[in-house]
């Protein structure tokens, strides 16, 4: 986005097709604000129970509606894709989990892109899975030791879990979801990424 939005905004192509290129280029901005609100959604519970702002809460709420946006983009996708996409749909909590996850270590690759940071370009995995009986444990690519990124997000992890028992506690209901879904993220991918480390230290160890 750095490098080629000035040159799409100094072209001769439609309007249209500039926003377009605008939001494809910056769509991975997003990240940095999703982690933003995970953070914040823990004091906003304790900020709401004090009663003492509740008209700006009541308004915000209407900030809700923003997800049903989300919900619908991925739902006709789905549609467009898949013959069985109202089953698909079920897995949308799935996908808002996952996403949530990996916002420490998109945020990280944002913000380096952003302030022209040079670092090394790790290949996404291909692990070459194409059946059920396949397996990545003897593939290439396996990490083996655990980042400060995976530090962070079982840290998040635990603070969003805090984040869900202090909406209960409340009864701030309506936060829980969020909250729910955030720290099944982080948890999901922090635990996953200490699995793959160990796995693979074991098969250097066993070589």
């Amino acid at each position: 986005a750095r490098k080629m939005l000035p040159v799409v905004w100094r072209s001769d192509i439609p309007l249209k097709i500039k926003i377009h290129a605008t939001f494809h280029l910056t769509n991975n901005l997003v990240f940095p604000f999703i982690l933003l609100a995970g953070i914040l959604n823990v004091p906003l519970v304790f900020i709401k129970h004090t009663g003492l702002y509740n008209i700006y809460f009541d308004f915000m709420s209407i900030f809700v509606f923003a997800f049903i946006g989300s919900f619908l983009f991925y739902m006709f996708s789905q549609r467009d894709v898949y013959a069985d996409w109202q089953r698909r749909l079920f897995l949308f909590p799935v996908f808002m989990a996952g996403s949530m996850g990996f916002a420490v270590n998109n945020s990280k690759a944002v913000l380096e892109g952003l302030f022209k940071k040079k670092s090394e370009f790790v290949r996404t995995p291909k692990y070459s899975i194409k059946d059920k009986g396949d397996s990545w444990k003897d593939k290439e690519y396996v990490p083996i030791r655990i980042s400060t990124t995976v530090v962070i997000e079982i840290l998040l992890a635990i603070y969003c879990l805090f984040g869900v028992a202090s909406s209960i506690y409340f009864l701030e209901i309506a936060a829980v979801p969020f909250q729910m879904l955030f720290f099944l993220g982080f948890a999901f991918v922090s635990i996953m990424s200490i699995k793959h480390a160990r796995f693979s230290r074991k098969m250097g160890a066993a070589q």
